[in-house]
């Protein structure tokens, strides 16, 4: 009797896994044959421009060291002291273009004299490229971002005495590996990447030609939240220089 109750035991499991197996199977089909609507989600979206707010406020100081050519120098190297503040307006949700101000000290190594703090301006545009989500990120990256910007900054200060007025046209095209940071509350930046890319700057308008006009940048940025973030770079032409800033957008 305890061997027939056994076996109609057995029996009936089988059946449950068997009906269970077919309606998985059954259930599988119908969802592979069934059409599947695109996601809209962020991770299958290869090209996604961020939402920046509209404007932005900011600042950086920059160093300088190029190699030169001047009236009262040839193959000289110049160095200075950039320090600029800029207002931007996002155009597009991907595009913006800013104007900046601020003062600059220049210095040429072959007379030794200075020029003391003189003012400049500019303007530029930035353009966010691409901005993909990866599905699996790594301890250490969860996007890939493409970044490109242009500015021209015009320069008006004296270099040996004598006075020099040029334009500086510079162009930059970064790759960013950006880890955001989820769910952890002890950690105060929302986001930290890193960027390495090709840049170029060349002096027009003037008297003073820089000797290398294409180099490299790379640097550092932290989100600290989704209205400030601080950066820290450095550019090499002929020689390297530092760079910093902070962004305020509103």
């Amino acid at each position: 009797m305890a061997t027939h109750t056994i076996r109609n035991m057995k029996t009936s499991s089988y059946l449950i896994q068997s009906v269970s197996l077919l309606c998985i199977l059954a259930t599988a089909h119908v969802a592979q044959a069934a059409p599947v609507a695109d996601s809209s989600s962020d991770l299958d979206y290869l090209i996604k421009a961020k939402d920046l707010s509209k404007i932005a406020i900011g600042a950086y100081v920059m160093g300088v060291q190029r190699k030169v050519d001047t009236p009262v120098a040839v193959e000289a190297k110049m160095e200075a002291v950039r320090s600029m503040g800029y207002l931007s307006y996002h155009i597009l949700p991907w595009l913006s273009i800013y104007g900046a101000v601020g003062a600059g000290e220049y210095e040429l190594d072959a007379v030794g004299t200075s020029s003391g703090t003189d003012g400049q301006w500019g303007f530029g545009v930035r353009a966010n490229l691409l901005d993909h989500f990866i599905k699996d990120p790594t301890l250490l990256e969860h996007r890939i971002e493409l970044r490109s910007g242009a500015n021209y900054t015009s320069v008006d200060t004296k270099l040996g005495g004598q006075s020099e007025e040029w334009g500086e046209f510079s162009a930059s095209l970064t790759l960013h590996l950006v880890n955001d940071v989820v769910g952890n509350k002890e950690l105060m930046p929302s986001s930290i990447g890193i960027y390495v890319g090709p840049v170029y700057s060349t002096y027009l308008d003037g008297d003073v030609e820089e000797d290398t006009s294409v180099g490299l940048t790379g640097g550092l940025e932290i989100v600290i939240s989704e209205n400030v973030s601080i950066g820290l770079g450095v550019e090499y032409f002929d020689n390297a220089t530092a760079v910093g800033s902070i962004d305020l957008r509103f």
